[in-house]
């Protein structure tokens, strides 16, 4: 199998950038990745070597699941502070066009 490419498809769970983040370093110069965001999968092609590598790291990577939703955020709250030191008058000079 010594200087064939493959090309070899790979399930990401909804993480193609962990997963090619992981197996990046180990591909070789004339290596090819394409992601395919909405069906959640990369292609990767290399030498058949480095492949059965690409392979093992992949099957180690640990389950990733999507991350919980973020919490709901403090409804926003109005609140008054009074001005105990203001110059309406620079006020004014300053907000008038």
């Amino acid at each position: 199998m010594k200087g064939k490419r493959l090309c070899h498809h790979v399930p990401t769970g909804g993480w193609p950038e962990a997963v090619e983040a992981a197996i990046k370093p180990l591909l070789a110069r004339h290596h090819k990745i394409v992601s395919e965001p909405a069906a959640r999968h990369l292609f990767v092609t290399d030498r058949a070597g480095v492949m059965l590598a690409v392979h093992k790291v992949i099957q180690d990577l640990p389950e990733l699941t999507t991350p919980p939703p973020p919490s709901e955020p403090d409804p926003p709250v109005a609140v008054v502070y009074p001005i105990t030191n203001a110059d309406p008058e620079a006020a004014m000079t300053v907000l008038s066009p």
